[in-house]
């Protein structure tokens, strides 16, 4: 399991994922699901952005 969280391919997967929920639930009109969408999106933010995106922080402090 620990191949998939150092994975770009993994985080980006569950980005793309967790986009096509959103629309999915705005689409069918079933807004609880947006629960789960916000939690994937802090999971990614949270633990997957420096492998999806290694010049994150640099550009954040500018």
């Amino acid at each position: 399991m620990s191949f998939f969280r150092k994975s770009k391919t993994f985080w980006t997967l569950l980005s793309f994922l967790t986009f096509l929920l959103f629309v999915l639930a705005i689409g069918f009109k079933i807004y609880w699901i947006n629960i789960f969408v916000i939690a994937f999106g802090i999971l990614i933010n949270k633990i997957g952005i420096d492998k999806v995106n290694k010049n994150y922080k640099f550009e954040r402090k500018d």
